[in-house]
């Protein structure tokens, strides 16, 4: 083991149980349907085993629904006995890896939309969520009582079934954080006191799991709320909750409503480590219990200067290790460079968990499927491969194939590796969308897959190597712009004034004073680009079809893109397509009353609209190789995640 991560690898000890590390992967909702009662659990033992392994001291599972009034993806509170039997099962995959594995309980409270449950939701007074707009019904003290015996009751469940301890969620607006928050509570009666339900709770659990077993409670550094608890009232909190003697672990994170997963989970956009001053002051009030760092760690290098600077005594990687497994075991071998770095784009994790799908990873395909993924099975006759496009797809799809045995080369038309990614991080704030394009790079050199870089591939090239698999990951160009439906062309599409996101990010010297975006898809770089160029001091407006500007980037990106982008003053229209460009002036028109707007003075306009496929070579030769493939954006224009999916797949398939 290198030297370089002294704090990081060192152990530490919670009560009567050793944590080899203090790395932690913390709880989040996978999809995996683990406690459903009719689930058998092995696709999230995979899963959390899979961090075990590759080096995780301590694993944080869940969450764990107490109670059939709150509910996430369908699930609620599961039989006592059919989780027992998944947690057994679940502790000692996690222990024979050499972890330790506590389990979060969580109730959201008024934090959450009773279609899921078609119970009324609840909350210690009748006071609406602010951001379901929902009013819960206010607990009475035997309600109250009762979810207390419903955390007891899972807390035993983990005790039973040999999980090392449980973690009490109150954080992200939920049940425990609202308990002691004014803006949750206003009770007169005994739950009215700031810290009676925590102080009941904590005891109530210590009492029913005796000594032997951890406690953590997850707290917010800064709840977000407008004069809420920042962090010199949580501070006080967090020495109150220290002070019962039973607890073992603070653990944080940010904020206290969904709009503040934006700052919790957050994005490039977001400054690495930018809690951990929060927590560090936390820290500082406190006498001996450690404390979580989280949000925007994403290496080794990192956390560990967070530790030997005395800010935490853990760090939370969960990101870190949903991308990369092995990244711990790989970072305290000296192998920094074979760890594939989250690059906090939310696509494959937290933003599809917010549409009710199962979390995966934009750059790991294996995440989430590790047992059909997570060893790849060599090929039983190895092949001589080309694959023509080093964007994302076709390097993915290249790696894949050299771990399997097969001879592959690349060829790229441009100078550099790496595709539209490569657009992505001119802009300063996307800039870790390197990190992707230099792990697929560094690891084809290492595999000796070339890459031959500034060469356009013709027919007549491909028939003179005689590839015995070709694949086609040619990637994508911008379209016209044209009418929906009928897919007319817009009048003027083809102005001087009219510039691509391709034209913008390579020649942004080009943009003019006046911009304005239409943005058809309602993507994330509908609003990227117009902040990259409001930064530039352009006078930028967003005009697009949908209800409103950005409206499927997600929920980790609107809230804080948003704030940057009125801030700096940008102008959003919704509701209209555009109908001509005509030099300095557009028309626009509404698309539910036909009313025409006229913009004028306009010197630049970024069409926003579906990509067209780069897929004439695989046309002209795909009755001439008999085992080719269409890859990525060359098969269909789609987000990079699906490019990337689609490279693994083509590459597992040879």
């Amino acid at each position: 083991m290198t030297d370089q991560f002294n704090y990081l690898s060192s152990p530490l000890r919670l009560r009567n149980t050793t944590i080899r590390n203090r790395v932690i992967f913390t709880a989040h909702e996978t999809g995996y349907d683990f406690t459903r009662d009719d689930n058998d659990g092995d696709r999230y033992i995979a899963y959390l085993n899979a961090r075990a392994k590759g080096g995780v001291g301590l694993i944080v599972a869940g969450p764990l629904m107490i109670d059939d009034t709150t509910a996430m993806l369908g699930l609620s509170a599961p039989d006592h006995n059919l989780l027992q039997q998944k947690l057994k099962r679940l502790a000692v995959a996690v222990h024979e890896s050499g972890a330790k594995i506590i389990y979060q309980l969580v109730h959201f409270g008024r934090e959450m939309d009773s279609h899921e449950s078609l119970k009324p939701t609840m909350g210690f007074s009748a006071l609406p969520s602010p951001d379901l707009q929902s009013t819960p019904h206010e607990m009475t003290i035997e309600e109250i009582e009762h979810m207390i015996d419903q955390y007891v009751a899972y807390a035993v469940d983990c005790k039973v079934a040999g999980i090392d301890g449980v973690e009490l969620h109150g954080t992200h607006g939920y049940m425990l954080q609202q308990s002691w928050s004014w803006w949750a509570n206003k009770r007169t009666d005994r739950y009215g006191e700031q810290m009676a339900f925590a102080y009941e709770l904590i005891d109530r659990v210590r009492a029913a799991v005796g000594e032997d077993f951890v406690i953590s409670v997850r707290i917010s550094s800064d709840d977000l709320m407008p004069g809420g608890l920042g962090v010199e009232e949580m501070s006080v909190i967090a020495q109150k909750l220290e002070a019962t003697g039973k607890i073992d672990m603070l653990n944080t994170s940010e904020g206290s409503m969904f709009t503040t997963y934006a700052y919790a989970i957050g994005t490039s956009y977001i400054p690495l480590g930018a809690w951990v001053p929060f927590v560090s002051k936390i820290r500082e009030e406190l006498e001996s219990i450690p404390i979580v760092a989280s949000g925007r760690i994403k290496d080794h290098i990192q956390a560990e200067k967070i530790l030997s600077e005395g800010h935490a005594d853990m760090v939370a990687m969960t990101r870190a290790h949903i991308v990369d497994p092995e990244a711990t075991n790989k970072a305290f071998a000296g192998k920094l460079d074979d760890v594939r770095k989250c690059i906090s784009c939310n696509q494959g994790c937290i933003e599809r968990v917010f549409q009710y799908q199962d979390v995966l990873c934009l750059q790991n395909p294996a995440t989430g499927h590790e047992e059909a993924r997570g060893v790849l099975k060599l090929a039983a006759k190895p092949k001589q491969v080309m694959i023509v496009g080093a964007g994302p797809a076709g390097m993915e799809c290249a790696r894949t194939a050299a771990l399997r045995g097969h001879k592959v080369r690349i060829y790229e038309k441009e100078r550099d590796p790496g595709g539209q990614v490569n657009l992505i991080c001119k802009d300063p704030a996307r800039i870790d969308f390197d990190d992707l394009t230099r792990f697929q790079v560094m690891q084809l050199e290492k595999m000796g897959v070339p890459i031959h870089t500034g060469i356009e591939v013709t027919e007549a090239m491909i028939m003179e190597e005689a590839p015995e698999c070709l694949v086609i990951a040619t990637g994508s160009v911008p379209r016209e712009i044209r009418t929906p439906v009928a897919e007319e062309p817009i009048p003027g599409f083809d102005c001087a004034t009219v510039m691509t996101l391709f034209d913008v990010y390579n020649n942004p010297q080009s943009v003019g004073d006046n911009v304005l975006i239409f943005d058809r898809l309602g993507r994330v770089y509908g609003l990227s680009t117009a902040l990259f160029l409001l930064e530039m001091g352009k006078t930028v407006e967003i005009a697009t079809q949908l209800p409103h500007a950005g409206m499927h980037a997600g929920a980790t990106f609107i809230p804080l893109l948003y704030g940057r982008l009125f801030g700096k003053g940008v102008n959003m229209t919704p509701n209209v397509e555009l109908k001509e460009i005509a030099g300095d002036t557009v028309t626009l028109i509404n698309v539910y009353n036909g009313k025409e707007e006229i913009r004028t003075g306009i010197d630049t306009v970024i069409p926003i609209v579906p990509q067209r496929a780069v897929d004439t070579i695989y046309r002209n030769v795909r009755e001439k190789i008999s085992d080719i493939y269409l890859i990525g954006d060359a098969a269909a224009p789609r987000n990079l995640m699906e490019a990337i999916h689609d490279g693994f797949h083509i590459g597992c398939k040879i």
